[in-house]
């Protein structure tokens, strides 16, 4: 009797440590099941509603929240991809094939770019904002009191020993209100690579949404196309091509520029239509347009691309969305 007794505790206890081990496994099981795909969900509606490029991809990566950056201009130099980050300072060397990339910090960081190009060695970023002008020191400003002569008196016996005052007042009035009023210049910045050495390239009286590199000369698209031919690694006359104006409901802005593979076309951007435009270069014409599609749908690509590029190795076209850098089919 007492031997069964005691048999009947033995399996008893078993049973129950048992169904308990059970419980924690499972709770644990389906807690961190559920915690995971609580954790996806935030990140991809974060990722469908932002437009920044996120560090993290997975719900464990969910600390890494805080590196966030949004990237807006990519370029490609035999295989390298370049990029610029519109929040982040320095030049972005990134691997296609993988997320990891590395930071090259520059001599002087530029105002604000927005897309960039690869050209003759450099990297050139366009500038969609002038850059804000350096106040007059103090002193400058006080050279005129410092220059009259030492007079003591009475106002009336210095207007009588400078006759000229007034007049030249008035013409040095007349020379800072021209000087207000001439038209913004807005930069084109240029970047090594190599070392980082940046700085203002050249300047254009029109903001540069995209850049792009063919036929050596530098191709800027904003309100208008503007050509700026390279010379000797200097910046030539700016050529006026037309104005930007397609006629269409929504304004058309264009956020990105690269050449064809062939040369004989820039491929632009038009973000706010969900398309890639084929441009004359000459004329700034739209030979043909292509709608930007989700892959295997008819569906327009979420968000539209903002920067292109070109790899003459992988002989494809990447571009740079919202939420990745994406390649592009251009048939």
């Amino acid at each position: 009797m007492n031997v069964q007794l005691k048999l009947r505790s033995f399996y008893f206890l078993v049973i129950t440590v048992g169904l308990v081990a059970i419980t924690i496994f499972l709770g644990r099981v389906v807690y961190s099941d559920l915690y995971r795909k609580i954790l996806l969900t935030f990140d991809q509606k974060l990722l469908s509603a932002s437009t920044v490029v996120a560090a993290f991809v997975s719900g464990e990566d969910h600390e890494e929240i805080v590196n966030l950056k949004q990237l807006r201009g990519i370029a490609m130099d035999r295989g390298q991809m370049y990029g610029r980050y519109a929040v982040a300072p320095d030049l972005e060397i990134l691997n296609p094939a993988g997320r990891f990339g590395r930071d090259l910090t520059l001599s002087e960081e530029p105002y604000y770019t927005t897309d960039i190009t690869f050209a003759r060695g450099m990297v050139y970023a366009a500038g969609p904002e002038p850059a804000p002008s350096e106040e007059e020191p103090a002193a400058e400003q006080s050279e005129p009191n410092a220059e009259s002569p030492d007079v003591q008196g009475n106002g009336i016996a210095s207007e009588s020993e400078d006759p000229q005052a007034e007049p030249d007042a008035a013409e040095e009035a007349e020379e800072s209100s021209e000087e207000e009023e001439t038209d913004p210049q807005y930069p084109i910045y240029y970047i090594d690579p190599r070392t980082g050495e940046s700085g203002v390239f050249t300047s254009i009286g029109d903001a540069c949404q995209a850049i792009a590199y063919l036929n050596d000369s530098l191709y800027c698209a904003g309100a208008q196309l503007l050509r700026i031919p390279l010379q000797n690694g200097k910046a030539g006359e700016p050529e006026f091509i037309r104005d930007l104006d397609f006629s269409t409901e929504e304004p058309t802005v264009l956020t990105g520029m690269t050449a064809s593979a062939d040369g004989a076309a820039l491929l632009a951007t038009d973000t706010n239509h969900f398309q890639i435009l084929f441009l004359d270069p000459a004329t700034g014409e739209v030979q043909k347009s292509l709608k930007l599609r989700s892959p295997g749908t008819e569906k327009a690509y979420p968000f539209g691309v903002f920067s292109l590029a070109y790899d003459e190795v992988t002989r494809s076209y990447f571009g740079v969305s919202t939420v990745s850098i994406v390649r592009i089919d251009m048939k």
